[in-house]
Order: C-alpha cells, then structure tokens, then sequence
C-alpha cells in the first residue's frame, strides 16, 4: 500500500489523494441512487407500470396498434400524403379489433392521450404519454411518453 509522507516526493501522492477521495463518493453516489424505490423510477411512474401491468395482455398490443395508427396518420396528414393518412386510419381500425377479438372494452385498457403538435411550415408532430394525477406538489398532473413506459416493461 502507498502511503503520503512529508519526505515522499509530491507527484507520488496525488493517485493515492484522488483515489480516497473518488472512490467514497461514487461508492456514495451509487448506492444512493440504489436505495431509491424502482432504481430512479418515480412513484407515479412505478404506480403506472404497476396498473399497465394488471391488464389483460392484449392491452398492450392494442396501445401499440393505437399509437402505430395515431403517429403514421399524423404523419400522412404532416406530408400530406393520403395514402399514408389511410394506412394510419387503418391501423386505429386494426387496434379496435385487438379488443373485439380478446372480447375486451375500450375503458378496459388504459391509453396515452395522443397529441398533434404543430410545427413550422405546415408540418404536424404527434406525442403519445400517460397523464397520472398528482397530489404531492404544486403541478396537477405529471406526464410519461408513451414509449419510455410501455417499452422499458
């Protein structure tokens, strides 16, 4: 073990000072973050999963045809396209079915709200995210995209 003296030459301690002050604090910073409930996650976020995760399945694969059809028909409606509009028609269509066939209703799944975003020059973007209420801070609601939740299950 490397030790710092009065006699030791300076440049030969600076490693040893660094490493017993880096290695407390990342060891510190780690843990920390470990200790949090889900790793990071927030708790609205891990009640969320939590109520996703209760569904029936083929309430996920119907939010994904959702979604498909929301962003593809905006996108046709952005490049003014109207064979991609339709195909986006379509997939809405193909994710109502999901439900008939797994004789489920709309109010059993939980769906993102979709939003249209309108950009420069005529042209739309969508977002699709996860409204949860709050009831700790000064915020009403606390949004989660779409995605980031549904694909990190």
């Amino acid at each position: 073990m490397w030790t710092c003296f009065q006699w030791n030459r300076r440049w030969h301690c600076w490693p040893v000072m660094i490493r017993r002050a880096l290695v407390p604090s990342v060891v510190l910073a780690l843990g920390g973050c470990a200790m949090l409930p889900g790793g990071g996650e927030s708790e609205l976020q891990a009640g969320l999963r939590a109520e996703l995760a209760s569904e029936p399945a083929a309430c996920a694969d119907y939010r994904a045809a959702y979604v498909a059809g929301f962003e593809t028909h905006v996108e046709g409606l952005s490049v003014d396209q109207q064979a991609l509009t339709q195909k986006g028609l379509e997939r809405l269509k193909s994710s109502r079915a999901i439900l008939e066939a797994n004789n489920l209703e709309r109010s059993d799944c939980t769906l993102p709200h979709c939003i249209i975003e309108p950009l420069q020059a005529g042209k739309l973007d969508s977002w699709c995210g996860f409204r949860v209420d709050r009831s700790d801070g000064p915020e009403v609601f606390q949004w989660f995209e779409w995605s980031k939740v549904e694909n990190d299950r």
